[in-house]
């Protein structure tokens, strides 16, 4: 897909429909009975997807890159409280 198609909100359109189950992932299991977790949407898909936008078409940086809320966010739990953020080190 061109540049110019994707709209602004890619990124967030893509996750939305991946934690929603509207969009086929592949199961990396080997389970047919593995769901998708909080880690799948918000600890590996958010960010490898905001780098790829990042690198590729200078959109969505601030889900991958700059230590900001964006990146680091996990979710909510069913009670509304958040879940503990992601660590963002220079020095791993």
């Amino acid at each position: 897909m061109a540049a110019e198609e994707r709209s602004e909100s890619g990124l967030k359109e893509r996750f939305e429909a991946r934690r929603e189950g509207d969009e086929q992932v592949p199961d990396r299991s080997g389970d047919a009975n593995r769901t998708l977790s909080a880690l799948d949407c918000y600890g590996i898909w958010k960010v490898f997807d905001g780098l790829i936008d990042a690198a590729f078409y200078g959109k969505s940086r601030d889900y991958a890159l700059g230590h900001r809320h964006e990146q680091r966010f996990m979710g909510l739990w069913s009670d509304g409280v958040p879940v503990r953020e992601l660590l963002v080190t220079q020095y791993p």
